[in-house]
């Protein structure tokens, strides 16, 4: 997104977990374009996630927004986004940054048709837009 991002993490701490992505990236952004102080406007925002149905709302949510802002006419065209990690048959597993497997054990055991049951289920509200 053009002025914030969304993430979710799964962690005891979240407000130690966000300090340390914001301070690294302010570091790295005012390092690289010679700039000094805060680079951030707000502090972050949480939300605690209670159930598996609130969970899978905020997947789509989350994967969906690029699009539903008009930013891409396909999800697969965002390049900051995790969508692809999710679909995609390679093998992901050591991929530090992305665990997909959490989410797509929810819909099938088996890989391949986990990966087909998330494509169904991501995209049954925007056929035909």
């Amino acid at each position: 997104m053009n002025n914030h991002v969304h993430l979710l993490i799964r962690t005891e701490n979240i407000a130690g977990v966000m300090k340390r992505i914001n301070t690294s990236y302010a570091c790295f952004f005012n390092k690289k374009y010679n700039r000094v102080g805060h680079l951030f406007q707000d502090r972050f925002k949480s939300e605690t996630i209670d159930d598996e149905k609130h969970l899978m709302a905020v997947v789509r949510y989350i994967h969906n927004n690029p699009y539903q802002a008009g930013m891409v006419s396909d999800i697969l065209e965002y390049p900051w986004s995790s969508y692809i990690d999710y679909v995609s048959k390679r093998d992901n597993k050591n991929n530090d940054l992305v665990d997909t497997w959490e989410i797509l054990a929810l819909f099938s055991q088996e890989k391949n048709k986990a990966i087909e049951n998330f494509k169904e289920f991501f995209n049954y509200r925007y056929k035909g837009r």
